[in-house]
């Protein structure tokens, strides 16, 4: 997994066709407010969903969803989500910079979902379930 640090790079990795299964971007650092992480988010997603069609995902890290700069976070992603499901992966961490060595490989070995959308420390792969009642 590699992480980038701006669009650009992100593009350019991309462009190439040189990009490792996994393109790693962090949006962990929620203290420039809402708009400000948000508005990055949004120029991560459509950087990527505006390169060419590669099997590589990009993964997005925040922190915990309980927080709601990283809710709104997770609501834009997963928006974009449904149109681009196997190109983007959520990713909620904790505030110990050691779980990030914990992220598992992709895909799960023994996932149940032929599409999971995120990963929790706590639960490990998720995907949204509809259910009847």
């Amino acid at each position: 997994m590699v992480t980038v640090t701006s669009p650009p790079e992100l593009t350019t990795l991309a462009d190439h066709g040189d990009a490792p299964p996994f393109v790693r971007v962090d949006l962990t650092d929620t203290t420039h407010g809402l708009r400000a992480v948000t508005s990055r988010a949004l120029e991560w997603v459509q950087a990527w969903l505006a390169a060419p069609e590669t099997d590589p995902r990009l993964v997005i890290v925040t922190r915990e969803v309980t927080d709601p700069i990283c809710a709104a976070v997770w609501g834009l992603v997963r928006s974009a989500q449904s149109e681009a499901p196997d190109r983007l992966v959520l990713v909620a961490m904790d505030a110990d910079d050691a779980s990030g060595a914990l992220l598992p490989p992709w895909p799960p070995a023994n996932r149940r979902s032929p599409s999971p959308t995120g990963w929790h420390p706590y639960r490990g792969w998720c995907a949204p379930r509809q259910t009847r009642k």
